[in-house]
């Protein structure tokens, strides 16, 4: 190849390698800004949203609006939902003690949610009402801890 004496080819093969540098560089700009706190809230609320999904399917079965396999297939999805929810809670580096507090916390009361969907995974067929007091519990923890961290994420 040639290069002419203006330089031109030069310059546009600069721009061609300096393109994919500066997307790289926007990605891991973008990737970097989640801060602790605001992943330990999407994995509270993602948790919540799971254990809400369960407590309406579990609803419906007491009420027999729903077939039992609808709610198996709920609760079935709502438990992969909080391991996922969990694992996003276990990814996130805390650099200061609240935010080790709040991973501890987050950690706590998903896996509590996700022992009040197993148990209402057990008792699907027999009594679906008896889980329903556990799964709103959840519920009502996970809203709770939800808006402290939301409280804690708006103080930074």
């Amino acid at each position: 190849m040639r290069i002419r004496e203006d330089g031109r080819h030069r310059h546009r093969h600069r721009r061609l390698l300096s393109a994919p540098v500066a997307a790289a560089l926007i990605i891991l700009g973008f990737t970097g800004c989640t801060s602790p706190t605001s992943s330990l809230l999407q994995a509270a609320t993602d948790a919540r949203s799971a254990v809400s999904s369960a407590q309406l399917a579990v609803s419906q079965q007491k009420s027999d609006r729903t077939f039992v396999t609808t709610t198996s297939t709920a609760l079935g999805d709502a438990i992969t939902e909080l391991g996922s929810a969990e694992q996003s809670a276990t990814e996130v580096a805390p650099s200061t003690p609240a935010e080790t507090a709040a991973q501890k916390r987050t950690l706590r009361e998903i896996r509590t949610a996700t022992d009040a969907v197993l148990a209402a995974q057990r008792v699907v067929l027999t009594d679906a009402g008896s889980a329903l007091p556990a799964l709103r519990a959840s519920t009502s923890d996970l809203t709770k801890l939800a808006d402290d961290l939301q409280k804690a994420e708006a103080k930074k």
